[in-house]
């Protein structure tokens, strides 16, 4: 490694560093939950969770506790700065290899290195970075010249899928989508076979623990909690409203909001399982119901989603000390990364001449993005769900920009 990839990446932790040191380093609502089942693992117990996660994340958490102190919180800030930072250099190597163009690789490293979307995210107690990691090992992974022909590829990509589901809950169909999508497309006859047997066999390895702590704790074998709220979730979209995500927009909640998420939590918190599903019911009728006669408003409202959910106005969650002031400085930058990255994949797809099956790059590409796109909406308008997605989006856009660079500058 050359010294000005050296120096940027010393600059992109001094730059996670300061924003790390301006999140929210309290225990509310996600990041306070995740703390307590961290707890709880190093307590010995076997954890299932009740309210919509998993316990891969208080696991990550639980093991830097138990090395470090489950209350040194810059400990943990460090680890996941250090981890955003490999994911730069893999990006770096990842674009060098597959764009085949140096300038290319390095303009996706700054852009990356130096987005204050994923850095901030590092100073907090969320899944984020570690998600985008596991993200981007994937690419890796299918993007390897072997991956049609070894089988530790295979094992290793569902090890993988197993461990991102293991820590978000809102990958659950798209592994098994990426899966069969891979083994069709990329793979024929007794090959297809043994790639979805590998890959399978080691997603259930890994998620072994899931599966046993929601046998002892709800007598199911499932891979996630029984606890579904995704009819009142739906519900929801027959009305405009935003998720508060940061602490000064609370008293913004939407009323029916607050009373859906009120329900739900006080029957899953008590594990009373037969409340949940009564509430399932509840808000399937009413989904139903509403559907007949208010269907343009679901639409549009759920097209609104769409755009918020890729819209970025504050840094991270809870608390952007420069908010408002930043918020469209923030907004101008990430719609100026989604249009390099469209501009990327545009140009590496006619590059290919349109050959989009055959590459698994493209296709994993599409299809995460058409997942988080028309899914993600659905059932939530947090903007910080789509941010698992952002380091293909500078993937991409290093690409992008460099199109767009020789274009201006040849028509000169």
């Amino acid at each position: 490694m050359n010294k000005k990839l050296i120096i940027l990446l010393f600059l992109g932790f001094l730059f996670r560093l300061f924003l790390a040191s301006l999140t929210y380093d309290g225990l509310t609502y996600d990041v306070g939950y995740y703390v307590i089942l961290a707890k709880r693992i190093l307590a010995g117990e076997l954890v299932a969770d009740c309210c919509g996660k998993n316990a891969g994340y208080p696991f990550f958490l639980a093991i830097v506790g138990f090395i470090f102190g489950i209350d040194n919180l810059w400990a943990l800030r460090i680890i996941q700065i250090i981890t955003d930072l490999i994911t730069a250099i893999i990006i770096f190597i990842l674009a060098r290899r597959i764009f085949e163009n140096q300038k290319a690789a390095f303009i996706s490293f700054i852009l990356y290195l130096f987005n204050p979307f994923t850095s901030a995210y590092t100073g907090l107690r969320l899944p984020e970075t570690v998600s985008i990691f596991l993200v981007t090992l994937t690419l890796v992974i299918i993007t390897a010249k072997s991956f049609t022909k070894n089988f530790f590829l295979w094992f290793a990509l569902g090890a993988i899928l197993g461990v991102t589901l293991f820590i978000r809950l809102q990958f659950y169909y798209f592994v098994f989508i990426m899966i069969f999508m891979l083994s069709f497309l990329y793979f024929r006859r007794g090959k297809r076979i043994y790639f979805i047997f590998f890959t399978l066999l080691s997603f259930f390895i890994f998620s072994l623990y899931s599966i046993t702590a929601n046998y002892f704790t709800y007598q199911k074998i499932r891979l996630t909690p029984p606890y579904n709220r995704a009819w009142s979730l739906l519900y929801m979209n027959f009305y405009d409203y935003e998720y508060p995500e940061l602490f000064i927009e609370e008293k913004n909640i939407h009323p029916e909001l607050k009373k859906i998420m009120q329900e739900y939590f006080s029957a899953s918190l008590t594990r009373n399982e037969r409340e949940v599903e009564e509430l399932n019911d509840k808000y399937r009728m009413l989904f139903w119901k509403k559907l007949k006669t208010t269907s343009v408003n679901f639409l549009i409202n759920y097209n609104k989603n769409i755009l918020r959910i890729w819209d970025k106005t504050h840094m991270a969650a809870y608390i952007d000390p420069y908010y408002p002031a930043d918020k469209w400085i923030l907004r101008a930058v990430n719609v100026t990364s989604l249009l390099l990255f469209l501009t990327g994949i545009y140009g590496y797809i006619r590059k290919q001449k349109g050959k989009i099956i055959n590459s698994p790059l493209i296709m994993y590409t599409l299809l995460f993005f058409l997942y988080i796109t028309f899914l993600f909406p659905l059932l939530t308008n947090e903007s910080r769900h789509s941010l698992i997605y952002y380091s293909l989006i500078y993937f991409w856009a290093g690409y992008g920009f460099l199109l767009i660079y020789n274009y201006v500058f040849k028509k000169r």
